[in-house]
């Protein structure tokens, strides 16, 4: 686990701690996915559900009816401002449940939320992802911590 030339042995006195987080390119992607898709969904909804009343599609065909009845603009907006909203609230809830990852010269600090978990340096061995979870073990494979990347509360365990 290497960034800005901060690794996890060595003498790293009088450095900066490094901070592993989200990139430009992610966090646009987790603040701005979910609620543009919340109104791209508000535009074609009405569209697809008029098709799928007018070819009789068999399933939920009073849903397909009532959707497809959404014409106006201002429908459409109020629509798509609905689904934004809760698509920024997605959003919110994604940021809040990402771990953060503080290293600093002594220490590697895990942030979730308001749970804050800190492991002296010299303790950690290894890290790795194992899926979507952030995995940190001791110079004995033992698990010292077992949590979320983006996404999901943290599990620790000290060693």
């Amino acid at each position: 686990m290497r960034r800005n030339g901060v690794g996890m042995g060595g003498d790293n006195a009088g450095r900066e701690p490094t901070v592993l987080a989200f990139s430009r390119a992610g966090r646009v992607l987790v603040l701005l996915g979910p609620a543009l898709a919340g109104v791209l969904v508000a535009v074609l909804a009405p569209i697809l559900a008029r098709w799928l009343a007018g070819v009789h599609f068999p399933v939920l065909g009073v849903v397909w009816r009532v959707a497809g009845a959404v014409d106006t603009w201002w429908e459409v907006a109020v629509q798509a401002l609905i689904l934004a909203v809760c698509g920024a609230l997605i959003s919110v809830e994604i940021v809040r449940r990402s771990t953060r990852v503080t290293v600093g010269p002594g220490e590697v600090r895990l942030r979730t939320g308001d749970q804050e978990v800190a492991f002296p340096r010299l303790q950690i061995d290894f890290v790795f992802m194992d899926g979507g979870f952030l995995v940190i073990l001791d110079r004995e494979s033992r698990q010292l911590f077992h949590g979320a990347g983006p996404g999901g509360d943290p599990r620790s365990r000290p060693g």
